[in-house]
């Protein structure tokens, strides 16, 4: 038994490093399950959830059964980067493989799709499918959650008293969604869903007018355009972009019924299984692909003495990757950098960059002034959990800036030999892996901020710089940077603000690129930033609180509930060092300027 386990080790090992693929994962995590190989599938539906884009377009996604297609394009965790446009699409693509005998599973495709993320425009275009148009069913629920999105007001056909019998035949019929999808619309808290007080009007006999009677009954979004509703700043639509001619009947004397036909659009009505089957598709929560919080850091060399009175030491030193466990509520080592020091010592001012599942470590220096130069550049892959000989870089640099886009890796100024400060950009394909020089900055810059924001890259130094690379071009902006600030450290982008944090400094700010004139101060950490990442809608603050035995603290400023809080402290001195001082202490005073120290941070 103990030799079968040794082989099965072994071949999961084998498989994972040699077999496992964008095209072989899907199939792999199937028999890995059937197998009851949890290590296996773990790994393989890692690969297949953050891989998605390219998943989709493999043979193995197009053989799937319907079960498997809906477990697979339902998970919370796939990784949508291009929206969830993009699981429509793969959901359409599934079903015309083999139109003739998948065309019934048309809703429950649909069903996979997170609508709260999807945008008015992508819903007209969804409209514009076959597939949509054949159906009279689907194209009645999507153009509820169109109006739903819009803000237009929605009532179910319940709340209305007709003599139409093809009306009471739909309202009374199945929901649109299985039994184990219903979802009860009173349990919803937002406007969907909620019975409320609110006037509604019953729809006379020939289907083109309303009549003036009020009541109470269940109206959707019939006030205004709600928070739920106005998702993604999607902007309102008109009933003329939906091809429905519905009017208020002519001599109504409802004083409220011509308040709301005078100011809102009117009210459009649907079936109940319809409106409930967009209520519910509606409520289901973004994803939210599995990232961790992660900062490099050094397990400091500390020795004890054993019960005999032996010293022992119990940490290496050696540099790591960190990262806070919310269950544990501790900081644990994740990775330790073993690449990093293979030369004589660790290199002073090497970056490492993540790029999806993989880390990549570049430049450095091993003995300052010297010329002992890190030309390595090693990549570590997260799934098979291995270091591999990446590239050799063209020049020689460390306290530089890496900034990801895409499959590019850009390596941004830095330090040259004879501690020259280098104005040059170097950018890196992952995928071809050829290097090419990019156009130079405006200015020699190092160890300053930058981020990939939206199609542009940006550098904060004593200015604010973007780069174009479809043009290859350099600009600079006129945006205020806070006065006295010490250069900034790190960059993070979300939505359409990117916020800031500074070496030496407690401050948080943001600014909106290309609108706003300065910079916003957001508020302050108890602590400096020095180890700063954003994950989610969270910002982590990774720090040491020397005035109270050097114990660990983890920060976070929640963007959304915009407050500052203490998520975790350590009750006592731990044997981590999270001041990334390696990239830090052996820059000499002058190869810093006079003017960049400040004590206090000041605002326009």
């Amino acid at each position: 038994m103990l030799h079968f386990d040794s082989v099965k080790k072994t071949c999961i090992h084998l498989i994972i490093s040699k077999w496992l693929t964008v095209d072989t994962c899907l199939q792999t995590a199937a028999t890995a399950m059937e197998l009851d190989l949890n290590i296996l599938y773990s790994k393989a539906m890692a690969l297949a959830l953050w891989e998605f884009p390219r998943v989709r377009n493999t043979d193995a996604f197009f053989a799937l059964t319907i079960d498997a297609v809906d477990v697979y394009l339902q998970n919370d965790g796939l990784n949508t980067s291009q929206g969830e446009f993009e699981v429509f699409e793969a959901g359409l693509n599934w079903l015309e493989d083999e139109m003739e005998s998948r065309a019934e599973h048309t809703m429950r495709i649909l069903q996979c799709v997170r609508f709260v993320d999807i945008t008015t425009f992508d819903l007209r275009t969804m409209l514009l499918y076959p597939l949509v148009r054949d159906s009279m069913e689907i194209q009645h629920l999507l153009q509820c959650i169109l109006m739903m999105k819009g803000g237009i007001p929605i009532a179910n056909s319940n709340t209305f008293a007709t003599q139409d019998d093809d009306l009471d035949t739909q309202s009374g019929s199945e929901s649109l969604l299985d039994n184990k999808d219903k979802l009860s619309l009173n349990s919803y808290s937002g406007c969907l869903g909620g019975v409320k007080s609110f006037p509604y009007f019953t729809m006379s006999q020939n289907k083109e007018s309303f009549s003036d009677k009020s009541s109470q009954g269940c109206v959707y979004c019939v006030t205004s355009p709600c928070r739920e509703h106005s998702m993604n700043n999607s902007p309102a639509i008109s009933l003329e972009e939906l091809n429905v001619p519905v009017t208020v009947s002519p001599g109504s004397t409802n004083s409220v019924a011509k308040d709301l036909t005078s100011t809102l659009l009117p009210i459009q009505v649907f079936p109940a299984n319809t409106v409930e089957a967009a209520n519910h598709l509606l409520q289901l929560p973004c994803r939210n692909v599995p990232l961790l919080p992660c900062v490099v850091g050094h397990m400091l060399e500390e020795t004890r003495q054993n019960e005999s009175g032996t010293k022992v030491s119990i940490k290496s030193g050696q540099p790591c990757v960190f990262t806070f466990d919310e269950k544990k509520q501790e900081v644990v080592p994740l990775l330790i950098l073993s690449k990093v020091t293979q030369g004589p010592l660790e290199p002073t001012g090497y970056k490492v960059t993540s790029k999806g599942q993989e880390l990549f470590v570049t430049g450095g220096e091993y003995l300052l002034g010297h010329s002992n130069w890190n030309r390595s550049v090693w990549r570590y892959n997260v799934l098979r959990e291995e270091w591999g000989f990446e590239t050799s870089l063209p020049f020689h640099r460390r306290h530089h800036s890496v900034c990801v886009m895409g499959d590019d890796m850009y390596l941004i100024g830095g330090f040259g030999r004879h501690r020259i400060i280098m104005d040059t950009v170097e950018k890196y394909n992952t995928v071809t892996k050829i290097w090419s020089s990019c156009s130079s900055l405006p200015s020699p810059l190092y160890d300053v901020a930058c981020i990939a924001h939206k199609e542009y890259l940006f550098v904060f130094g004593q200015q604010v710089h973007w780069y174009q690379p479809d043009q290859d071009s350099w600009n600079t902006s006129n945006i205020a940077t806070p006065k006295k600030f010490l250069n900034f450290n790190c960059a993070m982008s979300h939505g359409h603000c990117i916020y800031l944090t500074g070496l030496f400094t407690t401050v948080l700010v943001k600014f909106i690129p290309f609108q706003d004139t300065s910079m916003e101060s957001v508020g302050d950490f108890r602590f400096p930033t020095v180890n700063v990442c954003l994950v989610g809608d969270n910002i982590y603050n990774f720090s040491t609180d020397e005035e109270n035995d050097g114990r660990l603290m983890v920060e976070v400023y929640d963007i959304i509930r915009k407050e500052f809080l203490i998520v975790w402290q350590s009750q006592q001195r731990e044997i981590i060092d999270l001041s990334n001082s390696k990239h830090y202490e052996e820059i000499s005073a002058e190869e810093l300027d006079e003017d960049d120290y400040a004590s206090e941070v000041e605002f326009d």
